[in-house]
């Protein structure tokens, strides 16, 4: 349990540091062949993370999300396609990108309906852009996969 956790740590600083790199440094290159090259280090590192990992939940979880959508997006980056170009705003937005499974919206928040009630009460409903609801669902899946390592007792010492 504990080398799972540490595990957990080294890869999420691994995926961060990866990210970044993305971000800051591989956004410079020209798109194309060239860029395609730098982001290969990265493409070995997120298929090789699920390796890191003993528990299930955690080895498909970063399958998921690193082997498979993050790769498929870096690649798209690399010829300058969408959902990663052109280059989101703020690191916290790519990273929100290359992660979750859905497309993020342009605009921040966008007003769907507003309602009266007596002249007293307005409400109004938002529409929140997917990669605020992909970062939560990440966060929840992460805390749902912590939750299935922590160790259960066994049925001898319950009785």
């Amino acid at each position: 349990m504990e080398e799972e956790l540490r595990n957990l740590v080294k890869v999420c600083i691994s995926v961060l540091i990866s990210i970044s790199y993305c971000y800051y440094i591989s956004s410079k290159i020209p798109k194309g062949f060239v860029r395609l090259l730098s982001l290969l280090p990265i493409f070995i590192i997120f298929l090789l993370i699920p390796l890191f990992f003993s528990s299930l939940h955690f080895c498909a979880i970063s399958a998921f999300f690193l082997t498979w959508l993050a790769n498929f997006k870096l690649l798209l980056f690399a010829f300058d396609q969408e959902p990663l170009s052109p280059l989101p705003s703020s690191f916290s937005r790519f990273l929100c990108s290359l992660v979750s499974p859905s497309k993020p919206n342009k605009t921040l928040l966008q007003t769907v309906s507003t309602i009266n009630l007596n002249g007293f009460l307005r409400l109004k409903l938002y529409s929140f852009p997917p990669y605020y609801i992909s970062t939560v669902k990440i966060i929840i899946t992460l805390y749902l996969g912590w939750l299935s390592c922590l160790s259960l007792p066994s049925m001898s010492t319950l009785s």
